[in-house]
């Protein structure tokens, strides 16, 4: 991982607000190629010099520099308290019977499932859900969530956007004529994740939020959605992966099974195509899809010697800082930065926002105070849901 990847900070927030490192380092090193003229920029500087961490922190000793961090992150600590539990709940569709297949959705959940379980979360992973099997789900697993707990809630998949909100298409979806009830909307995700007041909750949207097109699909627009209402509780953190009337992208890989050194990269939309539709540089007509079961990865084989897989672009960055030990709003922002310089022509048409409303910081990997019961309870629904034939587990 790169030095900015790594860097706490508070360390980097604290060279960045100083100025007498700069002169030390440039003067004892003898740099005269850095050009910096603030401490963001030195930073950078050994950035693109490919310095670790460990080297960083030996070059900052030998010039003498104090290693001496603000206070902000550990007071933030010591002020928040613990939560009761760390609960996970990772959605992937990528098996839909009239849309494109996709191609990262479960290999994306498997990557942030993790992620989250080294940082103490208990994961729940459901693929290939249709819209009833979804809100079943939620309504079941949120209504147990014990107060005073963080939940994050990750959708990856197809979706849309009509008035303001957003809706997580269920796989049985039809390509054109599709209602407000082939999704699941975020207010309804919100008004059950909020239902017994937990600490935190972040929502975090994977997908596409186009609107639906007037012209095939004119009956969405003559009513107004039904929005559900919900009471906000606790402190609520929203990451979309792209903006308001925007596409959002696969980065997908091409491997060859006979060389698997000849890779070949390509950005795709994840949008309204349907299954006839094919992905500009791979023949969708030619491909299938195989699973080996929940928590697999999904690879599409376009014909008997290449196979595709690949992770979505929110992700690929999303996954660089979810396990740093800082604030969760501060990760995004990173997030954001990353894609603010991402070189392929999507990241243009790609760029993610964030809503939040919260009071004080939150660090993902602080301990949870753990309840039995409680995970005993969850244990008994994911199992019932999943002899109803939902493809759900827990990790």
């Amino acid at each position: 991982m790169s030095l900015l990847q790594t860097l706490p900070y508070s360390l980097y927030n604290n060279l960045v607000k100083r100025k007498d490192w700069i002169q030390k380092v440039t003067t004892v090193k003898k740099i005269r190629d850095a050009n910096a003229k603030n401490g963001e920029e030195l930073i950078n500087y050994f950035d693109k010099k490919g310095y670790t961490l460990s080297q960083f922190y030996k070059l900052l000793k030998d010039c003498d520099i104090s290693l001496t961090e603000t206070n902000s992150q550990s007071g933030a600590l010591a002020n928040q308290s613990r939560p009761i539990l760390k609960i996970a709940i990772l959605v992937a569709n990528a098996r839909y019977d009239n849309w494109s297949h996709l191609v990262t959705p479960i290999s994306d959940c498997k990557i942030l499932a993790d992620i989250l379980k080294s940082m103490g979360f208990i994961i729940f992973l459901l693929t290939n859900v249709n819209s009833k099997q979804f809100r079943e789900s939620m309504t079941e697993l949120c209504t147990i969530i014990p107060t005073k707990s963080y939940v994050l809630f990750y959708f990856a998949g197809h979706g849309f956007e009509l008035c303001g909100t957003k809706y997580m298409l269920g796989v049985e979806s039809p390509s054109e004529k599709y209602t407000i009830d082939n999704g699941v909307s975020e207010n309804f995700i919100l008004k059950n994740g909020f239902l017994n007041k937990p600490d935190l909750f972040i929502l975090l949207l994977d997908m596409c939020r186009k609107q639906p097109d007037r012209v095939s699909n004119p009956d969405i627009y003559l009513n107004i959605p039904r929005m559900e209402e919900y009471k906000h509780t606790c402190n609520l953190i929203i990451g979309y992966a792209t903006s308001p009337y925007m596409p959002s992208f696969e980065k997908l890989c091409c491997e060859s099974a006979n060389s698997l050194s000849q890779v070949q990269h390509d950005t795709c939309e994840i949008n309204h195509m349907t299954k006839s539709d094919n992905l500009e540089s791979f023949n969708e007509e030619e491909s299938s899809s195989e699973s080996d079961g929940i928590g697999d990865q999904v690879t599409h084989k376009l014909t008997s010697e290449k196979k595709l897989n690949g992770v979505s672009l929110y992700v690929n960055h999303l996954s660089k800082y979810l396990n740093k030990n800082e604030d969760f709003i501060r990760i995004l922002e990173l997030v954001h930065k990353e894609f603010a310089n991402e070189q392929c022509e999507q990241a243009l048409l790609q760029k993610p926002q964030k809503l939040d409303n919260v009071a004080g910081q939150f660090y993902l990997h602080l301990k949870a105070k753990g309840h039995k019961e409680t995970e005993e309870k969850l244990h008994s629904i994911v199992n019932e849901l999943h002899n109803q034939g939902i493809n759900i587990a827990i990790k």
